[in-house]
């Protein structure tokens, strides 16, 4: 249709980053050609996710977008939407430090939600 605009990506919270929700994201994104999956992001920290990623075995691009740029970017590697602090988490072993940056994931995602 005419004018028609594309989606907006979907985006992802960061989640608990010692529990298995980056391992999901990851894996999901690794696998998103053959599964025919719409463009998301991530809110969340770049640095972490390439860590995750490599003690996965998981071999993605990764790199800091913003939502706007974000469906574009989703060919060609998993685009992070950065929060401002980095993240320690360990898998398996929640850290409370990472608490608000966790929160920070949820609202930041509520605002682009509503942003459309």
């Amino acid at each position: 249709m005419a004018g028609a605009r594309e989606p907006s990506p979907l985006a992802l919270t960061l989640g608990e980053p010692a529990g298995i929700g980056p391992d999901i994201t990851l894996a999901a994104y690794a696998a998103r050609r053959e599964q025919g999956l719409s463009p998301f992001y991530l809110i969340g920290d770049a640095a972490f996710l390439r860590r995750r990623a490599s003690l996965l075995g998981i071999d993605v691009d990764i790199v800091e977008a913003t939502p706007e740029e974000a469906a574009a970017v989703f060919a060609r590697a998993l685009p992070v939407c950065p929060l401002n602090d980095a993240i320690s988490g360990v898998p398996g072993k929640p850290d409370i430090a990472d608490a608000p940056l966790v929160a920070g994931s949820i609202e930041t995602a509520v605002e682009h939600a509503q942003a459309g």
